[in-house]
This record gives C-alpha cells, structure tokens and sequence, in this order.
C-alpha cells in the first residue's frame, strides 16, 4: 500500500519536472539560483573591506596579511611599542595612523595649565 502511493508520487513528480524541462521552467530556475548566488556573493564579499576603518581615537594602526591576500588594520594601539609587541611572530607591520586626530584640547589644557 504504502510502496503504491511512492511510486505514484514518483512518477507524478518525475512527470512533471520532465515538463518543466521541455517548457523551459528548469533552465530559468537555475539562472535565477546562479544570479541569486553571485548577488549574495558579491554583497559578502565587499563586507569586509567597508568594515575595516581607521579609528581616529589612537596614534598606532597594525595592518597584518593573511593568506590569499586578506588584509586587515586594528587601529586600537596606543604607542608604537605596544603594537610591534603584538605585531611580534605574525605578519604584520606597525604604521602611524593618518587619521589620528591627536591629544584632546581638554588634556592638553590640563598638561599646559595646571599646577606644577
């Protein structure tokens, strides 16, 4: 019993993916996958380079390369030592950050005017 309604879904459903075949319904379904997949592709692939932005709020930035060619930079070090100790062993170099904005007006006030 069981083993005649398999068979008749079988045959039901292998008839009518051989009319979607020969109506041309298959090859526009598999077009419209391939688009969605390299759609979704390029969009992931361009999240990481938007992600990756200089933090103006530290002097020091580590770019480290991985493999296939992988950039990244963490612009989180507050001196140039601090970041060669972590650059240490990987590959990776330190670099002065071209959007560090500096010490704040309030701390360099303190430092300036304050009591010796």
């Amino acid at each position: 019993m069981i083993r005649k309604k398999c068979e008749a879904v079988f045959r039901k459903d292998h008839a009518q993916k051989e009319s979607d075949l020969k109506s041309g319904k298959g090859h526009e379904m598999r077009v419209l996958r391939w688009m969605i997949l390299a759609g979704t592709t390029t969009v992931l692939s361009a999240v990481p380079a938007t992600a990756q932005r200089y933090d103006p709020r530290f002097p020091v930035c580590l770019q480290r390369w991985y493999a296939r060619g992988f950039i990244t930079y963490d612009c989180s070090y507050t001196s140039m030592d601090q970041c060669r100790m972590t650059a240490s062993g990987l590959s990776a170099m330190c670099q002065e950050n071209p959007y560090w904005q500096g010490p704040s007006r309030r701390n360099s006030r303190r430092r300036q005017g304050g009591p010796s």
